[in-house]
């Protein structure tokens, strides 16, 4: 007797973020992309809370907007959606404190895409300082079994430094509450963003 075997690989970041996902969020919950970008994840999101659920999309830059609203409209049976332009760290004046979530997505490195500037530099990189208080309001949204899912770009200059401050910070949360977890490739390019993960126990 031989069983299937899944169609299943996990080359990057997002197909460890994906595969968590679709194992928490039901339909009908509410959840949030903190930094929407170029809006993958705002439709992902979408697809899996469906018609009956609810999608808040934070991101600081207007293009970033642009494109998450345009990729949002063609999606069919779509959740009630907010899309801010405004910063993650102001996540609790976009989130009810008392609504659950399931949810919370954060991609932080650049927008893909993006125009460098004369300087060679990215224009806005997201920085372990400005997002470590957002991620402590963000846990204290999170329905039993939630998770916080945080894509960390370690490739562009303190890429790193960002993700080892931020791993840190997880390691002083309460145990009991909240589990940790670090996913990172070790025999592929070193650039690959790795995956923070916590999820609510109790």
């Amino acid at each position: 007797m031989t069983s299937a075997v899944p169609d299943l690989a996990i080359k990057n970041a997002t197909d460890i973020v994906q595969l968590i996902l679709r194992d928490i969020i039901s339909t009908g919950d509410s959840v949030v992309d903190a930094t929407c970008g170029n809006g993958h994840d705002s439709v992902f999101l979408a697809s899996l809370v469906g018609p009956s659920g609810r999608l808040v999309c934070i991101d600081i830059q207007p293009e970033a907007i642009e494109k998450a609203r345009r990729r949002l409209s063609e999606v069919s049976d779509c959740p009630e959606t907010n899309v801010i332009l405004g910063s993650h760290a102001d996540i609790r004046s976009w989130v009810p404190q008392e609504e659950s979530i399931s949810a919370v997505v954060y991609d932080l490195g650049y927008l893909p895409g993006a125009v460098k500037s004369p300087g060679g530099e990215r224009p806005i990189v997201t920085r372990a300082e400005s997002t470590i208080e957002p991620i402590g309001q963000a846990l204290g949204l999170l329905m039993i079994r939630g998770v916080i899912l945080i894509a960390v770009c370690t490739g562009h200059l303190g890429g790193q430094e960002k993700a080892d401050a931020l791993y840190s910070f997880l390691l002083t949360l309460e145990e009991k509450r909240l589990s940790v977890a670090r996913h990172q490739w070790h025999n592929q390019p070193s650039n690959l963003p790795l995956v923070l993960i916590i999820q609510r126990q109790s």
